[in-house]
């Protein structure tokens, strides 16, 4: 669907270096679905590597919703670690 669509330019983009556009190509791409915890992770992933003010709670906020929506996924519990760490 258009969310994935939106998803997959996201991770380009954060691939690519140019996070700016990939956080906002992946927050449309929540916008229209919300229930996909992999969208939060890949611009939890984003934020993690960006580093302006503020990234690292966000990026938190954005690893803490995949394990709601899917707790079994590891890598989220991992990132949700990092973070937590990063933060003190």
């Amino acid at each position: 669907g258009k969310g994935n669509y939106y998803h997959n330019r996201g991770r380009e983009q954060r691939i690519a270096g140019r996070y700016d556009q990939a956080i906002d190509l992946i927050s449309k791409a929540i916008a229209i679905y919300p229930f996909d915890g992999g969208y939060y992770l890949q611009r939890g992933l984003v934020l993690k590597v960006r580093k302006n003010s503020g990234d690292l709670e966000r990026a938190q906020q954005d690893f803490t919703k995949p394990t709601e929506l899917s707790p079994e996924e590891w890598l989220t519990w991992g990132n949700r670690a990092f973070v937590a760490y990063k933060l003190g």
